[in-house]
């Protein structure tokens, strides 16, 4: 375990994210941690999958250099795993086609299934139009409000925000 695993299976347990769309990304380093690269972000996959999230954005292991991860579901990672230690020149390559593979899974179209509930009017806030743009891709759509919260107190933690 980690210190992690108290977040992972305690209090996000309490997240009602059921038919929501997810993607993960990760950081880690493929060559010195070959054996377990950006396990974290398999294991922050399988929270939100066990919670009935719609997992999207799975990406080819192709050009990574690791021998094993967690991050690895079938023949595919799990999400975008960048290696800024080793691969630093292939992130933004990598960035771009993930957002705009996001983008064609309807990562923006919401995702809710009829089962969820909606987030409390008085919780929600209004986000203006987001625009992405790419040498391939631009959006522009304004976002579904999303519910301000605060992140999980982990003893010991401090954030650079000072949460």
């Amino acid at each position: 375990g980690t210190g992690w695993d108290e977040i992972y299976y305690g209090e996000m347990q309490d997240l009602n994210i059921d038919g929501k769309k997810v993607a993960v990304f990760g950081l880690g380093d493929s060559i010195s941690y070959g054996e377990n690269f950006a396990d974290a972000s398999g294991e922050l996959h399988d929270v939100f999958q066990s919670l009935g999230s719609k997992m999207i954005g799975y990406t080819s292991q192709e050009g990574y250099e690791h021998e094993a991860s967690k991050a690895i579901r079938g023949d595919l990672f799990c999400g975008l795993l960048c290696d800024m230690v080793n691969e630093e020149d292939l992130t933004e390559g990598r960035v771009q086609r993930w957002v705009k593979q996001l983008l064609e899974e309807g990562i923006l179209e919401g995702g809710a299934s009829s089962g969820a509930s909606s987030p409390p009017a008085a919780a929600a806030t209004s986000i203006p139009p987001v625009e992405i743009e790419t040498d391939t891709i631009k959006v522009e759509k304004p976002l579904e409000p999303v519910v301000v919260a605060e992140p999980p107190k982990v003893a010991g933690f401090k954030m650079n925000n000072g949460v």
